[in-house]
């Protein structure tokens, strides 16, 4: 018995021998129990019929019975057991949040109009598996009740989530979740007019090969800009002439406009004579004025100074988005006052609402466009996306 292998096995064999004993003297020890049934146990509880009314299928009550016990007992003790921890959230619940639950539960949605769009058919189908569900969950003649229990929930989850989450916790959730697991895939198109589309549904856009969002809008001039160097986006200004040595008038260009002739006469480059009148002003012979001696200057410094005096520069603003098409476009000045709209259809109208269309002096150098027919993009009329937005 000096074998330590020897003394395992005894030791083993000993157990086991104890245990069978056990087993079998609990198996014939005499023992009393109830079961419980159901004293109307074959009764029907429910039967589907076809469209002649003969019995497709029907279930009893010991069959449900057995069902609940095997697969839903649980479940109801849960139900009992939140129905009294819960019972403090009870009384927040309103009728509206109990039927919008109802419609939830029994049709998918709460939205009146997706519900009223569900085929008849699909509609008493869905209501009959909502009946028969509050049926085998004991809830047939109170379903408000268990509506609640299931709201009370809800709330309650929502308060044990957000009671002790501060500002800082969502943001890093955000950020930590939002972007960690993206995996970019590779999408082929069947041409690259439908991948123009998809792009454009987005209101993006590639430029210098990276992906940037369209703003909705392009710049006639971008190199037009404002006293504070910003670009022009709608203005009014005025045209200024100066005189030159030999007294022909100049535009700000320093390119001759008309040439000086005979006494006070000018011609332009269409060989159209004009004449300096003595108020000054160059008229036709009609005679029209054409250009008015405010606007003509003994020197290019001096007209350059009368154009900067007499020019206004405005912003612009739809009233939506910048993509609607539709939307009324705001002119701004400098103290942010609307003193112009403009319609979808081109219509102009002043601060007073008068229909300025055919007398107003605006200039838009900001034009509101279909990225469609935008032929090309720069950084004055995009966003550049970040790597995470990518």
């Amino acid at each position: 018995m000096k074998n330590p292998l020897t003394k395992k096995l005894i030791i083993i064999g000993a157990v086991v021998i104890v245990l069978l004993g056990a087993v079998l003297l609990v198996a014939f020890l005499p023992r009393s129990y109830t079961r419980p049934t159901l004293t109307d146990g074959d009764d029907i509880f429910y039967e589907r019929l076809d469209e002649n009314g003969d019995v497709l299928y029907s279930i009893t009550k010991n069959e449900v019975f057995e069902q609940i016990k095997a697969n839903n007992g649980i479940q109801q003790l849960m139900m009992m057991v939140d129905a009294d921890l819960l019972s403090g959230y009870f009384a927040d619940i309103t009728e509206e949040e109990i039927n919008n639950k109802i419609k939830e539960l029994t049709y998918g949605t709460d939205d009146d109009s997706e519900i009223a769009e569900i085929d008849e058919e699909t509609r008493v189908t869905l209501e009959e598996d909502f009946a028969r569900s509050m049926l085998l969950s004991g809830y047939e003649s109170n379903r408000e009740a268990y509506v609640k229990l299931l709201i009370a929930r809800e709330k309650y989850a929502y308060d044990a989530i957000f009671e002790n989450l501060t500002e800082t916790d969502l943001a890093n959730g955000y950020t930590n979740q939002y972007f960690e697991d993206i995996v970019a895939i590779n999408i082929r198109f069947t041409s690259r007019e439908d991948a123009l589309n998809v792009l454009e549904k987005f209101h993006l856009a590639k430029l210098e090969d990276k992906l940037v969002q369209y703003k909705g809008f392009i710049y006639r001039d971008e190199t037009l800009m404002d006293n504070n160097d910003f670009i022009v986006e709608a203005y009014e200004t005025v045209e200024a002439f100066y005189f030159d040595e030999n007294d022909n008038i100049l535009d700000l260009d320093e390119e001759i406009i008309y040439t000086k002739g005979e006494g006070s006469t000018y011609t332009d480059s269409d060989q159209n004579v004009y004449t300096l009148n003595v108020d000054g002003d160059l008229v036709d012979d009609v005679p029209e004025v054409i250009v008015n001696s405010e606007q003509i200057h003994n020197s290019l410094a001096e007209a350059e100074q009368y154009k900067t005096d007499n020019t206004f520069y405005y912003f612009m603003n739809k009233t939506t988005n910048n993509y609607d098409l539709d939307a009324t476009v705001e002119i701004r000045n400098g103290a942010a006052e609307v003193v112009f709209t403009v319609e979808s259809d081109g219509t102009v109208y002043d601060s007073e609402n008068n229909d300025v269309t055919n007398t107003h002096n605006l200039i838009f150098n900001k034009v509101y466009r279909k990225q469609s027919d935008v032929s090309s993009f720069s950084s004055n009329n995009t966003i550049e996306l970040t790597d995470q937005e990518v």
